[in-house]
């Protein structure tokens, strides 16, 4: 009577090719996770880093209206590693929108400010 082993050269064959494309199947899901991660965190930091730039334009409106009333705003204002686009209209409440741009990301501000004498005071600071 003849043994049959499990482990004949064609049985191993088959299961060595069976388990290399497992792995293989595993590790492209694992890299192919690892990129999509990154690219949503660099997606994510990017527009964080928008919204600042969008807020800072802001800020420095408020501070340049406190100098000078009749300012309009500023377009492509460099702010860190982005730029700002600055619109001011109105007279009393004066409407801030501030558009920070970072890369190919964007993000709005807008802000509403009263003037009484000498001071401004901001009634609404909101992401449009």
């Amino acid at each position: 009577m003849k043994k049959h082993s499990l482990f004949k050269t064609g049985n191993v064959s088959v299961m060595l090719v069976v388990t290399i494309i497992l792995l293989v199947t595993i590790t492209t899901a694992a890299v192919a996770l690892a990129v999509s991660t990154t690219r949503d965190t660099t997606t994510f930091t990017l527009g964080e880093r928008a919204l600042a730039v969008a807020e800072s334009g802001a800020e420095n409106a408020i501070l340049l209206l406190l100098r000078n009333p009749s300012y309009l705003g500023d377009s492509n204002l460099p702010i860190g590693p982005g730029t700002a686009t600055i619109e001011v209209t109105g007279t009393n409440p004066i409407i801030i929108i501030s558009t920070g741009v970072v890369g190919n990301l964007s993000r709005r501000i807008q802000v509403t400010v009263t003037q009484s004498d000498d001071q401004l005071s901001v009634s609404s600071w909101q992401e449009i």
